[in-house]
């Protein structure tokens, strides 16, 4: 399942690179994201191992994604809310489960309008939770994003395809949430995993996020630091 999952990390990355290639506006930066994608199973393992007994690690999810929260509403105003699939969970960088919400649950149109708003949720959040704890400051947080958020994109952005396939099949079924467990005629294949849609798909869905991500973080001068690791 790894080893699969990795296959299907290195063909995004050729595809990613291929788009980018093509845009004249990112040909500067093209030599060093080159390198990047290159590496691309390097980086997300790395990514995964680096942050252990770190001083400012944090427990993170490390899959923290729209589809691993569930929200209860009351009068249709979020109340209360249980998070999902905690089994990767592990020590690290608290860049993490940042870079993976706003690259895999967040547009493009999101990240240009909400970036800064999300972070100061998460700020604020973190505040409350580990009053007892000293915690970085807001600056501190957002320099980690930046020097760091170049590790995860492909452990964030890998099976944008999957989720993008899935909830365009859901809309095309017109289900309502609420209804999928009874009334939604849903057509799934047990026998494939998300790494055998993903790799069905690649290519054919969600390039364009794909390559929005690493467009956006090409622009917010991600890259820069991956450059000095290679220097």
């Amino acid at each position: 399942m790894f080893n699969d999952s990795l296959s299907v990390i290195n063909k995004s990355a050729k595809l990613v690179l291929q788009e980018l290639k093509n845009d004249p506006k990112y040909s500067a930066e093209l030599s060093l994201v080159e390198k990047y994608c290159e590496n691309a199973c390097m980086n997300t393992m790395m990514s995964m191992k680096k942050f252990w007994n770190r001083s400012t690690s944090v427990i993170s999810h490390l899959s923290y994604r729209a589809a691993n929260v569930l929200f209860r509403y009351e009068n249709d105003i979020p109340v209360d809310l249980k998070i999902l699939d905690l089994a990767l969970c592990q020590l690290t960088s608290r860049a993490v489960d940042i870079t993976f919400l706003l690259y895999y649950s967040a547009n493009q149109r999101m990240r240009n309008d909400r970036w800064n708003d999300l972070i100061d949720e998460y700020y604020k959040g973190l505040s409350v939770d580990c009053s007892v704890t000293v915690i970085p400051t807001k600056d501190w947080i957002k320099g980690e994003l930046c020097s760091l958020s170049h590790m995860f994109l492909f452990h964030s952005v890998a099976y944008l395809p999957f989720q993008i396939k899935k909830e365009e099949d859901l809309k095309n079924n017109k289900c309502k949430s609420e209804e999928m467990s009874s009334k939604c005629d849903v057509k799934l294949d047990l026998s494939e995993t998300m790494i055998d849609v993903n790799d069905k798909i690649l290519g054919v869905v969600g390039l364009s996020e794909m390559t929005d991500v690493f467009k956006d973080a090409i622009d917010r001068g991600f890259f820069r630091s991956y450059e000095q690791i290679l220097e």
